[in-house]
């Protein structure tokens, strides 16, 4: 009977609350409340929950298996057209996927707003996302099932329950299904943006998640404060098995029943829920509250993590059998992507127009399949000419890219067209989707002119701005990029800058460009682009961003490589006046382009986004080779993303990770060669207390069977 009680407290917890964002727990309430046999059900996955919290986690989270689960989307409407209404268009639905993605495997931009006292506890969860690929009946499918009802709002969780899902759920035990429609009556009164069930006591009709149609993904008609794909991402917590982070008890601490904790081990003891966006540190019930956390009720640009306890619930939750079908999707892989296929995914050159005679194409080629592919054929064809051919060998495993150079071309002036074909992977034939395998380009090709030689690096101090053959791109106001003295990073006096504190009203994200020359960069093997910058905002308000590109075409389209802003961009504090970095204010980007490998015209963009904050300052343009060269010009392996943050660093350093990386080992070595520390790859956010080491220049060294990578950053104090 206790057991009851403590169940039916958790239950109760939601019924004072003034705004419902999420109606999960209402809707377990209603459950027993209308189904009093159920509570037995309801007290046995309360004591699953506990048990599993006393099982603890993993001792070792290295080499997890990234698990896939297919989703389909049910996208209901009353008649509206296609992007009209409920009726959302596949850019919004595939966005949402995108997010999920993003925030269950930290990839999230946001991930230095975490605070300091919680970034050891963040956690990749080794869980993707897919859009369905077949449907029950064995049919190819987008995932995106379109449904016409004659009705207006979908009012109550009963009508939901009782009418939409029992006709039109796909095999709870195959496909996550994803419920989008307008809520009206009871929902839309209370507030609620979406529900989800529990991975028990839920049956075969109704498993899944309902939301309103304007939360969905990051484009599109949205709610405001909801743009980031988080309800969803904080409902599939749900559905995986995780509960409030506050233990739904009205504000009370945790005392030993169910209803004040959420059986997670690493989420602080919280006493309520938190709403908008607030500063931290907040406390309750003796230490700092993790509102940041996916599963508090915060807006969506203020949460940014999942805990490792959680990551570990929701993996064991997919990896055990009896819970509630969710270890079928261990194997559901089959439901997301074919067998065996090798994807043409883009052409990078030629497009449109290049501003050479002579180039040579690159493609990017994607395993979209589950078998590995270790060696494919390209085949390609200019013009009217005889079909050419290369190998390509190299390790692609299942959504993994990679950059192919081909041979040299020459063309005249003039129109030209381009086939290219990514075929016959591992040796086959064919392989299990044909119609991804090729794509012809149409372009114009004519005479841009010598580019400079690389390796260069601009550092601004020889007096002319802007140097020459770079360019300035202005939108017609009067502030733009400049030239200053006195501010330059490392031994120079100069740096290019811009005044975003220099409008007298907000320009709206005004962007204004500088355009580097063209460089020639076949010299130098795998191309690494660096460069040294300082920024800091006005306000939590106002805050600008800096994006990076290169162009094959002479400036005509742009692939961008980099892009910060606000806190992340940061390099000191909010300023309402002038900001004039001092010398530990700066930090260096670096990143391997292989797309520009072999390349004999490239030039690149620094664009600066305004957003009324403050003044932005770039030093020391380098182009060089880097220490990651690969040989050869053609079968470059993209580089692992890896972030460094904040550099330079004073008394720590946070190395971060992507979802699916090689390493096992990381060393960091200073200036002449000395190991400093080591440690085993165990988690995605590493944290290096820099607090002990001297100032200067430090390099990361990440190791693993099949690559190395080397990253550098600085100690500043």
């Amino acid at each position: 009977m206790k057991k009851v009680l403590m169940a039916a407290a958790m239950f109760s917890g939601i019924v004072a609350m003034g705004q419902n964002l999420c109606g999960t727990q209402s809707f377990l309430e209603a459950r027993v409340k209308n189904n009093p046999e159920l509570q037995e059900e309801y007290d046995a996955m309360f004591e699953h929950l506990r048990q599993m919290q006393q099982q603890g986690t993993p001792a070792s989270r290295a080499g997890q298996k990234v698990i896939y689960v297919p989703v389909v989307f049910h996208i209901i409407h009353d008649g509206d057209a296609y992007g009209s209404g409920e009726n959302i268009t596949d850019e919004q639905i595939l966005s949402q996927i995108d997010a999920l993605n993003r925030d269950f495997s930290l990839s999230n931009r946001d991930t230095s707003n975490i605070p300091d006292v919680f970034k050891p506890l963040a956690a990749n969860t080794y869980i993707q996302f897919c859009m369905a690929k077949f449907d029950p009946q064995g049919n190819p499918t987008t995932g995106i099932d379109r449904l016409q009802f004659n009705k207006v709002t979908w009012d109550t969780e009963n009508e939901i329950e009782g009418q939409l899902k029992p006709s039109t759920i796909w095999n709870r035990a195959k496909y996550m299904n994803i419920w989008t429609c307008r809520f009206g009556g009871t929902l839309a009164s209370e507030g609620v943006l979406a529900y989800a069930t529990l991975p028990f006591g839920t049956n075969n009709n109704t498993d899944g998640i309902a939301a309103r149609f304007n939360t969905i993904g990051t484009t599109g008609v949205l709610l405001s404060n909801y743009r980031d794909g988080r309800t969803i991402v904080h409902e599939v917590g749900h559905w995986l098995g995780l509960l409030h982070n506050w233990g739904n008890d009205n504000g009370g601490c945790e005392n030993g029943s169910f209803s004040s904790t959420d059986f997670i081990d690493d989420t602080p003891d919280q006493g309520d829920r938190y709403f908008g966006c607030p500063s931290h540190p907040k406390s309750s019930c003796g230490s700092q509250d993790m509102f940041n956390n996916y599963m508090d009720y915060v807006d969506d640009d203020c949460k940014n993590m999942f805990t490792i306890g959680q990551a570990d619930r929701m993996y064991g939750v997919l990896t055990t059998s009896g819970s509630g079908n969710r270890g079928s999707f261990q194997t559901a892989i089959s439901n997301c992507f074919l067998n065996l296929d090798g994807a043409l995914a883009k052409v990078i050159l030629p497009i449109d127009t290049i501003c050479g005679l002579k180039f040579k194409p690159i493609i990017q080629v994607k395993n979209e399949g589950v078998v590995s592919i270790n060696n494919a054929t390209v085949f390609y064809k200019l013009d009217n000419g005889s079909m050419q051919s290369t190998s390509w060998s190299g390790s692609l495993g299942i959504q993994q890219t990679a950059y192919i150079t081909l041979p040299e071309l020459t063309v005249a002036d003039g129109f030209h067209t381009l086939s290219i074909s990514f075929e016959k992977p591992n040796g086959q034939s064919i392989d299990d989707d044909a119609n991804n395998d090729g794509n012809t380009i149409n372009f114009y090709a004519y005479d841009g002119g010598v580019a400079t030689v690389t390796p260069v690096m601009q550092d601004f101090e020889d007096g002319l701005y802007p140097p020459i053959n770079w360019n300035i791109e202005n939108r017609g106001t009067v502030n733009t990029w400049a030239s200053i003295t006195n501010s330059g990073y490392g031994n120079g006096s100069f740096a290019a800058y811009i005044n975003n504190l220099n409008y007298s009203s907000n320009p709206n994200r005004t962007k204004d460009a500088l355009i580097t020359e063209d460089y020639n960069v076949t010299t130098i093997g795998l191309p690494l682009v660096s460069f040294d910058l300082a920024y800091c905002r006005h306000s939590a308000n106002r805050a600008d961003s800096l994006a990076a590109y290169y162009s094959f075409d002479c400036g005509i389209s742009w692939n961008q490589f980099f892009k910060s802003g606000g806190v992340e961009l940061a390099t000191a504090p909010d300023k309402t006046t002038l900001f004039t970095p001092g010398p530990t204010q700066w930090k260096t980007v670096e990143t391997d382009l292989p797309a520009l490998q072999g390349q004999n015209k490239v030039r690149f963009k620094f664009e600066n986004i305004s957003g009324w904050g403050n003044a932005l300052y770039l030093d020391n343009i380098n182009v060089s080779q880097s220490p990651n060269t690969v040989s050869g010009i053609a079968n470059a392996v993209e580089k692992v993303e890896v972030k460094v943050f904040p550099n330079p660093a004073v008394n720590e350093a946070i190395v971060s990770l992507p979802v699916v990386h090689p390493f096992t080992q990381m060393e960091v070595y200073n200036a002449v060669g000395q190991k400093v520390f080591t440690t085993a790859v165990l988690q995605r956010i590493i944290s290096l207390n820099t607090s002990e080491l001297a100032r200067g220049t430090y390099f990361i060294r990440l190791f693993s069977a099949t690559a190395n990578q080397q990253h550098s950053f600085i100690i500043a104090r």
